[in-house]
């Protein structure tokens, strides 16, 4: 019985994974993970793929490239020593931070 259960609830956790990752609200609670539904979940995928990107006023379509230039662009970010990010005093008011609790965020 234990087993079924196990086997139940793994089939529940399936079913959940595919529906997030479609982020449909078409498949019923209870239903399992269906062909078509499957085959609609690659098919968003492949419409959020990117296929080609202007790079520096050239349009590459390699994924290697697109994706070194991706990493290369937000690591700048990171790495540039001119960005210091700041905590204005007036952000917490209303995100339920008690007041014993901003003494140890530092304000600029």
């Amino acid at each position: 019985k234990t087993l079924l259960l196990e086997l139940d609830a793994a089939l529940s956790e399936e079913a959940l994974f595919w529906k997030q990752k479609a982020r449909c609200s078409w498949l019923m609670d209870g239903n399992r993970s269906t062909r078509s539904f499957q085959s609609w979940v690659k098919h968003r995928a492949s419409e959020n793929w990117t296929a080609e990107m202007d790079i520096s006023g050239v349009v590459g379509k390699d994924s290697y490239e697109i994706m070194e230039f991706c990493a290369n662009r937000f690591q700048s970010f990171y790495e540039d020593a001119t960005v210091v990010p700041t905590l204005h005093s007036g952000w917490l008011d209303g995100l339920g931070v008690l007041e014993s609790e901003k003494s140890f965020i530092s304000f600029p």
